[in-house]
């Protein structure tokens, strides 16, 4: 051992270093799944809750279906890759350093590790605030994200602490980074900036920019619909400056996707949009346009609903929708009535309502006006009164949306 380094522990100083390693590359498959999520909902939508949306308060699909989970069009899981991944490599030149004894090299690569790790908690504080006081939503998946970095910057302190005392003077801590140093950098730069890519690439093919920018522009072509917004199940204040209807029929698997993504999607513009749900039932017995009764059972859970709506009010309809778009195999008249009765409605209530011919019309007129709007199948979405097609898709919509927010 060099004169002068009897405080270095090469043992302690390597065992930090492998811990290091072992944490980011947790951090690295963590933020890799979480960018895999993310590019899942906004080309496809939900099919289904993900394991870690818990709740309204617990939430990771409106975290990632915010903007905030981007920054400047990269995803803060490219991002994230790319942290972990650079503390990565440099714990490994670091401990390579160790075991040559080229302890001006150890202390300097320590060095960085602290430093990068202490500023990564800067954005990982403004994330975490941004979670909890404006999407008011707290994501699992975040949370674990949040806590690697802690331990992350612990580790990087105690592998600092660590560090060949001898070397460990201004000039050799930050000296500038080699070139070999700075090309790994840029190469790893480079193959996360195709994370995207690639996670977009295995979810099968979707709508790319091309694409998506020829339908805003038949968006904005479209014409100007007045629709009644008043009396219908509502998400969002009545002033927001944005208003979106969608027209829905109980029994279309595509409507249950939508049904799980909107009110996530909405979620993350806080007061800004207010989201009507209308009843579209592709069903002859309620709706004039259909010949048919392709749903059979459409009709009979959009009346249903209603009579829940106008009994209880919001809330309670959107957790039968909830149930309803969730069990749509399972439908019939004693399930729709035992949904409806476990939110809240009296069963006498119930039955007075569903022979009301008020409630009937009350559908039959929906379905006119969708009719009229010219829906040509279901879900129907309008923003600010205009059709948006492939509006279920969420970067279709959440594009349309940010649109009209510049504006």
């Amino acid at each position: 051992m060099a004169k002068g380094t009897s405080t270095f522990s090469d043992t302690t100083f390597r065992k930090a270093l492998q811990i290091l390693m072992g944490v980011a590359l947790l951090g690295w498959l963590d933020a890799l799944y979480s960018l895999w999520h993310r590019e899942g909902l906004l080309s496809e939508g939900m099919a289904q809750k993900s394991f870690c949306n818990v709740s309204a308060v617990f939430n990771c699909d409106v975290v990632a279906l915010s903007n905030y989970s981007a920054i400047g069009g990269i995803p803060t899981s490219v991002l994230g890759m790319f942290f972990y991944a650079v503390l990565i490599v440099v714990a490994i030149q670091t401990s390579f350093a160790a075991s040559d004894r080229r302890e001006k090299d150890a202390t300097q690569g320590a060095t960085i590790l602290l430093l990068v790790s202490a500023f990564a908690l800067v954005p990982t504080v403004a994330l975490a605030l941004v979670s909890v006081t404006v999407l008011k939503t707290l994501c699992l998946m975040c949370f674990v994200t949040y806590l690697i970095n802690v331990v992350i910057a612990f580790v990087a302190w105690r592998t600092w602490r660590a560090r060949p005392q001898s070397a460990a003077s201004p000039s050799a801590a930050f000296s500038p980074p080699p070139t070999k140093a700075i090309a790994t950098a840029i190469v790893l730069a480079g193959l996360h900036a195709l994370a995207p890519a690639i996670a977009r690439t295995s979810l099968g093919p979707g709508i790319d920019d091309s694409m998506l920018n020829a339908i805003v522009q038949k968006h904005l072509a479209e014409p100007v619909r007045t629709f009644n917004t008043e009396g219908f199940p509502v998400r969002g204040p009545k002033d927001a400056p944005i208003t979106v209807i969608e027209f829905s029929d109980f029994q279309c698997p595509h409507c249950a996707r939508a049904a799980i993504t909107l009110p996530e999607i909405i979620r993350g513009y806080g007061d800004k949009i207010r989201l009507i749900h209308k009843d579209y039932p592709l069903d002859s017995s309620c709706n004039p346009k259909m010949t048919s009764s392709g749903h059979a059972m459409a009709c009979s859970a959009a009346k249903t609903g209603r009579c829940l709506f106008l009994a209880k009010g919001d809330e309670a309809f959107h957790l039968y929708a909830e149930t309803v778009f969730s069990n749509q195999s399972k439908l019939n008249e004693e399930f729709l009535k035992r949904t409806a009765l476990s939110h809240g409605i009296a069963e006498g209530e119930l039955e007075t309502c569903l022979k009301d011919y008020a409630t009937h019309q009350a559908i039959v007129e929906q379905a006119q006006e969708g009719t009229a709007a010219g829906i040509q199948g279901t879900p129907s979405i309008y923003v600010n009164g205009r059709l948006v097609e492939y509006g279920v898709v969420p970067k279709v919509l959440k594009r349309v949306l940010e649109l009209y927010l510049t504006k």
